[in-house]
């Protein structure tokens, strides 16, 4: 699971692994509006890798199964976007709609003027899609990996996998590169942002060889890198410190303002970091990792392995694990929003009878609507929590 995304009417997307789209309603009833459980027939999903949701609610789906862009607008269909749904469609070929070709595109962020960037990763390189469909490659050149700056084709990524843009327009990439963060301005210039001794931010020596997982950009033009059990942090000035060592990390999101959350995936806990790298411990116990979810406050509460992280514009938290979808208040206050225990599968219903199967990475829109993906998915869904959580189940 990598990827998921909400929108500020309380609707919640998530992509599953039964190849439907399901939405909830306001009180928590999930209902599947497209695709078939179990099915990745052509047109429909095949490996759901990215999500990202522009300014006007679209969902923009990177499937990395059938290698191509799709999108999913509020009230209508799963429509492709670049790229081929069919056994022959990879490659890399910069054309519209669906005369492009990908391979294996990973992650994926929307800019303001419409433009959407895919970081294809078979290919080793950048791609841009326009708000018409063609694609063209912003840097890297397909099949020539490596870790070389410079402009467009001459640039060289090893396997990009994850992607942030922050508001001046600069998209950081994470590659196979190691200690490094890679930036791309708007005109394909590619530079490898990193610690001037070569470290990977983890003291004041070089630390052994790490690549990171996962970007998150704010406001504040401050990137957060987490690479393997840190998190660094590169400010506007382009200063790095170390922010924290939380365990094994794999999901950053931006919450509201400057502030940050992270998920350490095994580790059992998501904490806050807030304007300046501050850190503290939302929810969740360190060392608790796969244990069986439980509800509660702090670090009362317990999370299995995460698959997803999203903030909101309330300042609450969205946590994908096992079966369920967990909301984190600003208290730490944990609750159980969608999924029952001891019941795996999708079941479309009212929030007491509806249950999923394996949600996974999150994002949230501004209107508040969450969005979901899994690894293996052939399903989306998008449900309208309640104001209030219910209590846990």
């Amino acid at each position: 699971a990598r990827a998921s995304a909400a929108d500020g009417a309380g609707d919640v997307l998530m992509m599953q692994d039964d190849g439907a789209r399901r939405r909830g309603t306001p009180a928590g009833a999930a209902s599947t509006v497209a695709g078939a459980p179990g099915t990745p027939a052509a047109g429909l999903l095949g490996g759901v890798h990215g999500l990202a949701v522009s300014a006007s609610g679209t969902v923009f789906v990177a499937d990395r199964g059938a290698h191509r862009l799709a999108r999913l607008d509020r009230d209508g269909p799963l429509a492709g976007v670049a790229g081929s749904a069919v056994a022959a469609g990879t490659g890399r070929v910069d054309a519209p709609g669906a005369a492009a070709r990908f391979n294996g595109p990973g992650g994926v962020a929307v800019a303001p003027s419409g433009a959407v960037y895919v970081a294809d990763t078979d290919n080793h390189v950048i791609r841009r899609v326009g708000p018409d469909g063609a694609v063209s490659t912003l840097a890297g050149a397909a099949a020539a990996q490596g870790s070389v700056d410079g402009v467009g084709v001459e640039a060289r990524f090893t396997r990009p996998h994850a992607i942030a843009l922050d508001p001046a327009g600069m998209l950081y990439v994470v590659d196979d590169t190691p200690c490094a963060l890679r930036s791309v301005t708007p005109a394909g210039v590619v530079s490898t942002q990193r610690r001037t001794d070569g470290g990977c931010f983890a003291d004041d020596a070089p630390a052994a060889s790490l690549t990171a997982q996962a970007a998150a950009t704010g406001a504040d033009c401050a990137v957060y890198v987490a690479y393997s059990e840190r998190i660094g942090r590169r400010d506007a000035r382009g200063r790095w410190s170390l922010v924290a060592q939380p365990g094994y990390l794999e999901h950053l999101a931006a919450g509201r303002g400057e502030t940050r959350y992270a998920a350490s995936v095994h580790g059992g806990v998501v904490l806050r970091i807030g304007p300046g790298g501050g850190v503290s411990e939302l929810a969740g116990m360190p060392g608790s990792g796969q244990a069986p979810p439980a509800d509660g406050f702090g670090a009362a509460a317990r999370f299995a392995v995460i698959g997803g992280l999203a903030g909101d514009a309330q300042e609450r938290v969205l946590v994908s694990d096992a079966n369920r979808l967990r909301r984190i208040g600003p208290d730490g206050a944990v609750t159980t929003v969608l999924g029952r225990a001891a019941t795996v599968g999708v079941r479309p219903g009212p929030a007491a009878r509806a249950s999923l199967h394996r949600p996974a990475g999150l994002a949230v829109a501004g209107d508040g609507t969450v969005y979901g993906a899994d690894a293996a998915a052939h399903l989306v869904l998008r449900a309208l929590l309640p104001p209030c959580s219910p209590a846990s189940r």
